[in-house]
């Protein structure tokens, strides 16, 4: 037999979920008990491994809860049969993307709760079949990282605070290992999950994949340098290589010295990164993209300025394209007759 009644553990928990913190003497007094049967009811919420947290306050022992198992108030919000609908269909959307981040089971289980509601309430839709007719996708590109990696970058967007990381690029960089960022997005094109973030550093945005975080402190206070005001997310993107798919990959380039000064003087991606600069006046600069596609157009538009080194489907794309294109000019000549002049160009 328990030791106590559901209902005053029950109202103990949800006074916690609210947001009340509470010493001992005020759980007895809210819920008419004795001292020592309130000792019991925290001992059966850890027993139960609810994660009560303690702190002295005033050399007395405060209880209370962790901001991420707070109660949402339950507010009545009027819906419409085609707002319901699309709620359905961007919950399948967010399962599919948050799959590898520690928001997976909160979803679930919060959507759970909303769809049955909904469910019941709905005269037109059977929300919960028409769930199951709505695929986005289920295995993540990235599942690597860490789930407090996730959790402290959110709440440092919550907070509006820095993050010191220890980051390892996929290239070579001049930045160090260890630096400070002030998180501005969250972003996973293509099911990568990265972070867009002002470096501390680079005094710029950058992009920072979560499975690259190898270690992440949420910085108590702000750092002098405050990232930009003018930041936004959608210019960002939209100026980004293969901004809306595919896997993240990178791209190394060899850019004649024709061209070189333009790379030095220009960003022309957020992770762009100059490599190398041998004697020649040649560059080596990296990139780090999702996708595969507007690399090789934009690399094509350098013509002979740009060389690809890596990877070598990237390669192999813009041969392929330049073959094709000196194919078609032969085809070309060999519709001319030899005693028929071209026009002036």
């Amino acid at each position: 037999m328990p030791l106590d009644a559901p209902s005053t553990l029950d109202h103990l928990l949800s006074l916690l979920r609210e947001g009340h913190a509470l010493t001992q003497a005020e759980i007895s007094n809210r819920l008419d008990v004795s001292r020592r049967h309130a000792r019991r009811l925290l001992r059966t919420l850890r027993d139960e491994e609810v994660p009560l947290q303690e702190e002295w306050v005033d050399r007395t022992k405060v209880y209370s809860l962790p901001a991420e198992e707070l109660s949402v108030e339950d507010a009545p919000v009027a819906l419409t049969e085609r707002q319901a609908l699309a709620l359905v269909v961007a919950a399948e959307a967010g399962r599919a993307a948050l799959a590898p981040t520690p928001l997976a089971e909160p979803l679930e289980n919060g959507f759970g709760e909303l769809l049955d509601r909904l469910d019941r309430a709905s005269g037109t839709y059977d929300l919960d079949r028409l769930r199951a007719q709505w695929h986005f996708g289920t295995e993540p590109v990235d599942s690597t990282f860490e789930g407090n990696v996730f959790d402290t970058l959110v709440d440092a967007l919550n907070e509006g605070r820095p993050v010191r990381i220890a980051y390892d690029p996929a290239s070579a960089s001049d930045a160090p290992r260890e630096r400070t960022i002030s998180p501005l997005v969250m972003a996973a094109p293509g099911g990568s999950w990265r972070c867009v973030a002002y470096c501390h550093f680079r005094e710029a945005p950058r992009d920072f994949t979560l499975s690259r975080i190898a270690d992440i402190t949420l910085c108590a206070d702000r750092v002098a340098a405050d990232p930009p005001d003018d930041f936004d997310p959608d210019l960002y993107f939209r100026e980004r290589f293969g901004a809306l798919g595919g896997t993240t990959r990178v791209v190394r380039l060899r850019v004649a010295p024709d061209a070189a000064q333009y790379f030095r003087e220009k960003s022309y991606h957020a992770s762009q990164v100059i490599e190398e600069e041998p004697p020649d006046g040649h560059l080596v600069v990296s990139f780090e993209v999702a996708g595969l596609e507007d690399m090789a157009s934009w690399v094509q538009s350098w013509g002979l300025s740009v060389t690809v080194l890596d990877p070598p489907e990237l390669a192999d794309r813009v041969a392929a394209a330049a073959r094709a294109l000196a194919a078609r000019y032969e085809e070309d000549d060999a519709t001319v007759a030899p005693d028929t002049e071209r026009p002036d160009s």
